[in-house]
């Protein structure tokens, strides 16, 4: 059985940058704003594990091992956090709560600003030939009908046909990067969602509706999509690009780790 997909691995590669973007986005305005980097991490490092850890200056750099994002953590984000209020005039000048507000506010929009931007991109370079609103609709009859077939209200078959005449018109990797994409930003609303009530203490039950959406979320995301959409390939097929696409994103993560350093290294935060 062949085990690599050359299609997986370009897909893993570009999914990978998509998922980092943010951050590096975050990483220039840190740079551009004179913000400390305390913590620099490509792919998760969950329960502190990962694949490459270095320490330069204040700043940690860290490879994670789990393949489905990346953060930075910037120094002095939070009012309440006792470091801030314990903080050295020196320091100040480095913590983002005593930037301009203007500066704070570019911080907080930028991940919105990115994801339309790419969710733009994706739908444009899908068929760069056809009217940019004739794309978006056929994005939105693909949603529709695959949300039928998914959950039985239509056959599956009819949908395996309208998939075969969209993947004749669009190009299908802008196409699979978008499906990721809106599947990573509805995974992003979780922890939107959660910290919108954390605090919410009187609300019990605005606590359990989030509860109840999250969970629900999570199937769809993480079970019900994926499994429907693998149930077209063979075990041997969606084996060899789930592999192929992991190898991409580690590839693509392990490069971008050694070259990103020196450019994280221009911020002259001490």
């Amino acid at each position: 059985m062949e085990i690599f997909s050359p299609f997986g691995f370009k897909f893993g590669i570009l999914l990978f940058l998509c998922i980092c973007f943010a951050t590096l986005v975050y990483c220039w305005l840190c740079i551009l704003f004179q913000v400390r980097i305390e913590k620099f991490v490509l792919l998760l490092d969950p329960w502190d594990k990962y694949i490459f850890k270095r320490k330069i200056n204040q700043t940690e750099y860290i490879l994670g091992w789990l393949p489905f994002g990346s953060y930075i953590r910037v120094f002095g984000v939070y009012k309440n956090n006792e470091e801030i209020n314990t903080m050295i005039e020196e320091e100040k000048k480095y913590a983002l709560i005593y930037k301009p507000k203007i500066q704070q506010q570019i911080f907080k929009a930028s991940p919105y600003l990115i994801w339309a931007t790419l969710f733009l991109l994706f739908i444009y370079l899908m068929n760069p030939n056809t009217f940019f609103f004739a794309n978006l609709q056929i994005i939105f009859t693909y949603a529709i009908i695959g949300s039928k077939s998914m959950f039985g209200f239509l056959q599956k078959e009819e949908f395996e046909s309208y998939s075969k005449a969209v993947s004749n018109s669009f190009q299908l990797l802008p196409f699979s990067l978008l499906v990721c994409f809106l599947a990573f930003m509805i995974l992003s609303l979780l922890s939107t969602f959660n910290q919108m009530f954390a605090d919410d203490k009187k609300s019990k039950l605005k606590k359990i509706t989030v509860t109840i959406l999250t969970l629900v979320l999570i199937y769809m995301v993480l079970w019900k999509v994926p499994s429907f959409a693998f149930s077209f390939f063979t075990f041997e097929n969606a084996l060899r690009y789930i592999l192929s696409t992991i190898l991409g994103i580690y590839f693509a993560s392990i490069i971008t780790y050694w070259l990103i350093i020196p450019l994280i290294r221009l911020n002259k935060t001490k």
